[in-house]
């Protein structure tokens, strides 16, 4: 892997911290409300900070198979690119 695919994957990494924990977030405080009786108004900071806390511990969770999975995507684009550069011949790398 060069620099341009070290950047990409952070790129990738970053968008999936920033996307699941809201996500997870308001998940967790639905699943909550709904089968586990928490009462919100009753104790809303502590609530509010439990499913915080749960949704970090799970994004934290998934980054391997994250990180696993966007170098995958990023060698599957290396290998599709030089494929339509060799049998194309239409392909330029920027």
């Amino acid at each position: 892997m060069d620099r341009k695919d070290y950047i990409s994957l952070a790129k990738m990494i970053g968008r999936h911290i920033l996307w699941s924990i809201p996500i997870m977030f308001v998940t967790i405080l639905a699943i909550n409300w709904l089968f586990f009786d928490y009462q919100p108004l009753e104790d809303t900071e502590g609530w509010l900070r439990d499913s915080l806390f749960m949704a970090t511990r799970f994004t934290v969770y998934l980054l391997p198979w994250d990180i696993y999975s966007s170098m995958r995507r990023i060698k599957k684009g290396k290998e599709t690119r030089k494929q339509l550069e060799q049998y194309d011949g239409l392909y330029t790398e920027r």
